[in-house]
């Protein structure tokens, strides 16, 4: 496998991503850069990490995994959409809404990058150093991601509170294409 379609690789892998931290980090209200940083860090690590873990995993576990992924990412989505949806439709303003917190961090990187564990175990049927692919398929998602947070900062400073409802909709939508693209596939 060539650098440029190493390269695809890693850009497609990291679209699901880049759609959670631009939806997510528009109904961020404060932090933007430890936000990005710390959003680009989890996903890029976890697109990274599954790839490299799904290389190294038994073919067994891949094909459980593959199983079930894409409702384990449907739920997460959901859960997360639901709770953005919940925090738009409320009035209360007194406690400000955290966007890095840990369990939310994880759920989303956790749900965006479970694509990554089947594509790394398929990178060890072609010539390709996983090592050297981990890294640059988390390098690459963890650069999108702070692009796209930087773009979500900015639609969210256009939109006001709409954003909050509007990124809901858009993890729950990100979950069932996840779910009926599996399901159809």
């Amino acid at each position: 496998m060539g650098d440029l379609e190493l390269l695809l690789v890693a850009m497609g892998l990291a679209a699901d991503a880049c759609a959670v931290a631009l939806a997510a980090s528009a109904v961020a209200q404060s932090g933007r850069w430890r936000v990005g940083i710390s959003m680009a860090l989890h996903f890029g690590l976890f697109q990274g990490g599954m790839a490299w873990l799904g290389s190294v995993a038994a073919a067994r576990a891949v094909g459980w995994v593959a199983r079930v992924d894409h409702w384990i990412a449907f739920a997460l989505l959901l859960v997360v959409g639901l709770h953005m949806i919940r925090e738009g439709r409320d009035d209360d303003e007194a406690a400000p809404r955290r966007l890095d917190r840990e369990a939310v961090l994880l759920a989303l990187a956790v749900a965006t990058s479970l694509d990554a564990l089947a594509v790394g175990f398929g990178l060890t049927l072609v010539d390709v150093d996983i090592a050297r692919a981990a890294w640059v398929i988390g390098a690459v998602t963890a650069l999108l991601t702070l692009i796209a947070v930087e773009a979500g900062r900015r639609a969210g400073a256009l939109l006001g509170a709409r954003v909050q409802l509007a990124g809901g909709l858009v993890l729950i939508g990100i979950g069932l294409r996840i779910l009926l693209t599996h399901l159809a596939g």
